[in-house]
């Protein structure tokens, strides 16, 4: 599987420069940046938060993790991590249990951390275990412009 269709579609719609980058398959996204060969710091993985009514993608850097009272503040609610189920039913033409960095394909309200918006390059998780996609600081805004972006993550 390369990347799901609904991104692809998106990303040339929108007409945004990417490549993707091909790994070894990989389970986490410290793994994914190891085997990609990336700074993990530049890789961007979306995080799938709930609060009982809606739906809602994180997208955080690889080297962070997301700090789920913080991002209820931006959002005004409170939030957990989202059911294994609920991946699949909602990203259903990616890979079992990896969730895409882009939501807007997806009709999801999305929240960026900040360190993401100061990196030169971004690498988004697009999927699967094995691709992700790699944009330049200018596409990564242009593709993050209807999302909301806040400090939600610390490291540890």
């Amino acid at each position: 599987m390369s990347i799901p269709e609904s991104i692809a579609s998106y990303l040339e719609h929108r007409e945004v420069p990417f490549e993707v980058v091909t790994h070894a398959t990989s389970m986490t996204s410290l793994e994914t940046a190891q085997r990609a060969h990336v700074p993990a710091a530049r890789l961007a993985k979306g995080v799938l938060v709930e609060n009982g009514e809606s739906f809602v993608l994180a997208v955080v850097p690889a080297t962070h993790r997301l700090d789920c009272v913080a991002l209820g503040e931006v959002l005004q609610c409170d939030i957990h991590k989202a059911d294994a189920a609920d991946l699949d039913l909602l990203f259903r033409d990616c890979s079992p249990g990896a969730v895409p960095s882009i939501g807007a394909p997806y009709g999801l309200r999305t929240v960026v951390d900040r360190a993401l918006d100061e990196q030169p390059d971004v690498y988004l998780e697009g999927g699967d275990h094995q691709h992700l996609i790699h944009v330049s600081r200018t596409a990564f805004a242009r593709l993050m412009k209807s999302a909301e972006h806040a400090w939600i993550t610390y490291t540890g």
